[in-house]
């Protein structure tokens, strides 16, 4: 009984944990991202294709684990990465982090508010990692 109520608090102190590293991530992510992405938008804008939306290239055919969209203060998309789906992104979200259905997604400001970068990552993801960690510790308890 001690091991089963030991086992529901680790489980429960394992998830809390991924959660809080998962989203110290997206943040750490999105916070590194975003002056690359300023960059990349004002040199554009410079060499003259101001109104238009990009996407990034990927450097390797593989699904994105992390997708990011880039926006100006009116919602306009401006620079994609390449798998992303803007469907995931909803407009107008306040910095800082915040769920959808599907990911779990943090948002950071930039020029004085002007652009902003969401960071995304799929729930399921972290579910994954839950599941993978519980099932350690199962595996020690079992023996």
């Amino acid at each position: 009984m001690l091991s089963c109520a030991t086992a529901a608090a680790s489980f429960y102190v394992l998830r809390r944990e991924v959660d809080r590293v998962s989203d110290s991530a997206l943040q750490q992510t999105a916070q590194r991202l975003l002056p690359l992405a300023i960059m990349h938008i004002l040199g554009r804008d410079a060499e003259g294709d101001a109104g238009s939306s990009s996407r990034i290239a990927a450097v390797l055919a593989l699904d994105e684990l992390l997708t990011y969209v880039v926006r100006d203060d009116q919602g306009k998309l401006l620079l994609q990465s390449h798998d992303a789906d803007a469907a995931v992104f909803p407009p107008g979200v306040a910095p800082g982090s915040a769920s959808t259905t599907s990911h779990r997604i943090h948002t950071e400001p930039g020029l004085r508010g002007t652009v902003s970068l969401t960071v995304a990552e799929p729930i399921a993801t972290r579910k994954r990692a839950q599941v993978e960690a519980a099932l350690a510790v199962a595996k020690v308890l079992v023996l």
